[in-house]
């Protein structure tokens, strides 16, 4: 789980991630977006691992993720990306 440093009271960000939620979004698979809305870790735990042995972009941010967040599965870090986000709304 990420924890904030409660050191830092202000950020910036110029062009940048306001919420990783939205990117994730615009780049996957209807059947994808439906299982994460749907809850279904197991589908989309098989369907991550599939795509990240044919495509190292995928594999390199998933796993990267992974290992920032100390979450341990691609459902995890995804779950925990929708509960971090910058927008104003």
């Amino acid at each position: 789980m990420l924890h904030l440093n409660p050191r830092i009271s202000a950020v910036i960000i110029y062009n940048g991630v306001y919420d990783g939620y939205d990117s994730i979004k615009s780049g996957c698979l209807k059947s994808l977006l439906d299982a994460i809305e749907e809850g279904n870790s197991e589908f989309v735990n098989m369907t991550l691992h599939n795509l990240m042995e044919s495509k190292s972009n995928i594999k390199f941010n998933i796993k990267h993720g992974i290992w920032t967040t100390g979450t341990s599965s691609p459902y995890k870090l995804i779950s925990e990306i929708r509960s971090i986000q910058l927008k104003i709304y």
